[in-house]
């Protein structure tokens, strides 16, 4: 669910693109995940992004900027949300 393609675009390319510049990163490691996929928001929007990664689905209750939120779902238990507190 997004409200952004590009980001939610932005988000997919940072999440292969962590896999790819290190082969040896388990999908366990979350913290690692979001790090890779904030600093790729940030370059991409010029703006600052909170992130938060979950091995499991959950609720968010979020105020954002414009259209600066998006959830996905990759590997099939991976949860990765990006908004943009105001």
């Amino acid at each position: 669910m997004c409200c952004n393609a590009q980001l939610e675009e932005n988000m997919n390319e940072a999440y292969d693109k962590a896999f790819r510049e290190n082969n040896s990163l388990n999908k366990c490691n979350i913290q690692k995940i979001a790090n890779s996929i904030q600093k790729s928001a940030e370059n991409t929007f010029n703006t600052s992004f909170e992130i938060i990664v979950g091995l499991s689905d959950y609720i968010s209750k979020s105020h954002f900027f414009r259209n600066y939120i998006c959830k996905i779902k990759r590997d099939e238990r991976l949860e990765y949300v990006f908004f943009k507190f105001f």
